[in-house]
């Protein structure tokens, strides 16, 4: 009796996974041993099939906990546990090349992801104290794909910005209690207790919550909102300018910024900030703290998006 083999089932691709053929690039701010970020260009092996996921979702203003200055819809597609646990080796193997010691794993991570599309008027986000460089501290990574086409020649700038704070000459912020700092420190390559501890002379404050929101929240900065202007309050270190399908992966503790000098009246499906946004936890337990808040309006209608 002769067995003819069935033909292999074909199998449905991940939503979202790795390009074999991205090109990656890291960069280190304020020279070699500073902060990481890594720049990947040609990212998700399907990025049209993940901006088609993202404007068939119903996007919403954001609630009491979610702070983001424009449009968010959940993002719950098939392949993100492997992307982030992909994205978490790269950046173990470059903290620790010889091996991670315990308790790192990456086994366990669960992805937390939204669709983001930027609008807010600059003028009434001024208006309504909107912070604009901040830190998030409640997860490891923070990862930011570009699912828009963006002409880098058009004048308008549309981005990624890494900042310094020049009072303090702090470039990262971190709100958990002493211990956790000393932990991520030494597993993955946090630099703050030191910084600190000279920063913390140059501020008025008498907990670590009062500091954040003295140089997060000082209504003395000038610059405009979502932009790449310094003034005295900040300097910037580094900005990754948006283009489709790049992917950007930085600790959350780094200050930064979103950059859009876009009208907002100008804004449609066709052309608005549209990001795949995921957040990598760090892969040992942690107890970390809020962000900082923001309560007040401006958010600009996108034409063709479909709203709660």
């Amino acid at each position: 009796m002769s067995l003819i083999a069935s033909p292999p089932q074909p199998t449905l691709a991940d939503d979202v996974a790795l390009n074999p053929h991205a090109r990656y690039a890291w960069h280190e701010l304020e020279g070699p041993g500073g902060l990481p970020m890594l720049v990947i260009d040609d990212a998700l092996e399907d990025p049209h099939r993940a901006r088609a996921a993202a404007w068939n979702s119903r996007f919403h203003l954001p609630g009491p906990n979610e702070y983001y200055p424009g449009w968010q819809a959940t993002a719950q597609m098939s392949g993100e546990k492997r992307l982030i646990q992909d994205l978490a080796k790269l950046f173990l193997d470059r903290l620790w090349s010889r091996g991670w010691p315990p308790p790192l794993r990456v086994t366990d991570l669960k992805p937390h992801s939204t669709f983001s599309v930027f609008g807010m008027d600059h003028e009434v986000a001024r208006r309504n104290g909107y912070i604009d460089q901040h830190v998030d501290t409640f997860s490891w990574i923070a990862v930011v794909t570009y699912l828009f086409e963006h002409d880098e020649r058009s004048g308008v700038d549309r981005g990624t910005a890494f900042w310094k704070h020049r009072p303090t000459d702090l470039k990262t912020f971190f709100l958990g209690d002493l211990l956790q700092a000393a932990q991520i420190e030494h597993l993955f390559g946090l630099n703050f207790i030191d910084p600190f501890r000279k920063a913390s002379l140059r501020l008025r404050a008498a907990s670590m919550a009062d500091a954040q929101k003295q140089i997060l929240e000082n209504p003395s900065s000038t610059r405009r909102l979502f932009s790449l202007e310094e003034d005295h309050q900040w300097s910037l270190l580094k900005f990754v300018p948006a283009r489709f399908n790049r992917m950007v992966a930085y600790p959350t503790w780094q200050f930064h910024s979103i950059v859009d000098t876009s009208p907002p009246q100008a804004l449609s499906t066709r052309n608005a900030r549209l990001t795949y946004n995921t957040f990598i936890p760090y892969p040992v337990p942690a107890d970390l703290g809020p962000q900082p808040k923001y309560q007040g309006g401006g958010y600009a209608a996108i034409d063709g998006m479909r709203v709660e």
